[in-house]
């Protein structure tokens, strides 16, 4: 397992362009922050932040024609279990960091807003922080497969949830009334690690699959 560990590090910094990419996850990662950590409401900082750590499959498919993971004993594992390995924990600590920002809010009062309602709205963006994270997970896998179905896959699933998270404040579901700090975290952990879990699932069931056309082109001008 050391040794996979290794060989994905050196594939990951074989990786075409990625000075570039890491600029690009260093950047979503601190413009979600920054956002998050301005705003006691919804905002769109949670778009950097569940789509910084794909990066991390991203160089890894990129690489997936180099003759170092061609020649690996487990170069089916370096597509289908181990990116969804590394990712998790990362996923799982910017979980905990919103969840954590969201706990804190809980508490502050907002101009014009009751306590109760607050408290609900707090609960609900960590339900919706999770999701997000869950259907970025499955897409990074069905966009390199399946571009365009992907594409169209996001469109009607997290697009409404980043909707649903600026806009929360509107109007609030009287089923987030019932949840709890408490619950709430805990549902969204299981959630992530549903997805990270189905991920895994999901590259082995897509892995003799082609890479999609557009996704092969753009990898070939990187």
């Amino acid at each position: 397992m050391k040794k996979e560990i290794k060989k994905i590090i050196t594939i990951i910094k074989a990786a075409p362009q990625l000075k570039s990419q890491i600029f690009i996850g260093i950047f979503l990662f601190v413009g979600g922050v920054f956002y998050e950590f301005s705003s006691d409401l919804g905002n769109t900082g949670i778009i950097g932040l569940s789509t910084c750590v794909c990066l991390i499959y991203q160089s890894i498919m990129i690489s997936s024609g180099s003759s170092i993971v061609q020649s690996s004993a487990s170069a089916k594992k370096l597509q289908t279990l181990y990116p969804f390995i590394l990712q998790m924990p990362f996923h799982i600590i910017i979980f905990a960091l919103l969840s954590w920002h969201r706990v804190y809010l809980s508490s502050k009062p907002i101009p014009d807003m009751s306590a109760d309602r607050i408290y609900a709205i707090q609960c609900g963006l960590i339900i919706l922080y999770s999701i997000a994270i869950f259907i970025i997970s499955i897409s990074e896998i069905i966009t390199r497969k399946f571009f365009v179905f992907g594409v169209i896959c996001i469109c009607i699933t997290y697009a409404p949830i980043i909707l649903s998270i600026c806009f929360i404040g509107i109007r609030v579901p009287s089923l987030l009334y019932k949840l709890t700090l408490t619950n709430s975290i805990t549902t969204g952990l299981v959630i992530i690690i549903f997805g990270s879990l189905l991920s895994i699932l999901l590259a082995n069931l897509l892995y003799k699959y082609p890479i999609s056309a557009h996704v092969m082109k753009a990898n070939n001008k990187a």
